[in-house]
């Protein structure tokens, strides 16, 4: 019996261990901008990071009531998102000139269809083919928007589902100096601005895998099983 005692009183410091662990990789954040956070030393660059990632647009957080409790680990994904969108990606295609993917935003840190879609256009415009109107579909970061600009197309108009996405391109092919030539939607598949006309060119980079999504952000690289924006697009 006192054997038993002890067991359960182990069972039970084990447990309040395990729950004092849980809690202490959470961190306390303000729900509303500047979104500061409960956690000693954090890196200074941290409540800027937390402003990129979690301001949405208008009443998206309104259903919620007090602070956000967030595990170390999405932070630090934060922050690393944060990173790369204030370095940026040079990139070749586009003469070095610097892409800045936002958080959540799939980041084209893989080249080779980079080289792909500018060889192609390269190769159409050789062959005297039309190069007025493309449209770039599931935009992400404006990457290939902006390389179909750069290598001769005249017009492009891109679009996303995803508004962050969206803001992305909008804001990329800004810097860039692009923004007279393009037009960027919040749009599933075609965008409305393209009418009833036909584009030139048609660009897509679909999630290539065929699984189920678990997260919002898994739309970036995850298809779900019937694979609906690659079937869609065709």
């Amino acid at each position: 019996r006192n054997l038993g005692a002890i067991g359960f009183s182990q069972l039970q410091r084990q447990r309040a261990a395990r729950e004092v662990a849980r809690a202490a990789m959470l961190v306390e954040v303000g729900r509303d901008p500047p979104f500061a956070l409960n956690l000693a030393r954090a890196p200074p660059q941290m409540p800027a990071a937390c402003q990129q990632a979690l301001a949405a647009p208008e009443g998206a957080l309104a259903d919620l009531d007090g602070p956000l409790l967030m595990r170390v680990q999405h932070l630090l994904g934060i922050l690393g998102a944060y990173e790369l969108r204030r370095k940026g990606l040079p990139v070749e295609q586009l003469g070095w000139a610097v892409i800045r993917p936002h958080f959540g935003v799939f980041a084209p840190t893989r080249r080779e269809y980079l080289d792909l879609l500018a060889e192609a256009i390269a190769k159409r415009r050789s062959e005297g083919g039309r190069c007025s109107l493309a449209a770039d579909i599931g935009a992400g970061t404006g990457v290939l928007a902006a390389i179909l600009l750069h290598c001769g197309v005249d017009r492009v108009i891109a679009s996303d589902v995803c508004w962050r996405a969206a803001a992305c391109a909008t804001e990329n092919l800004a810097s860039l100096g692009l923004a007279d030539r393009a037009v960027v939607e919040e749009s599933a598949l075609f965008p409305p601005a393209l009418g009833l006309g036909s584009a030139d060119v048609l660009v897509c980079n679909p999630p290539w895998l065929p699984v189920p999504r678990h997260a919002a952000f898994d739309s970036a690289v995850y298809d779900g099983p019937a694979s609906e924006m690659l079937r869609g697009f065709l």
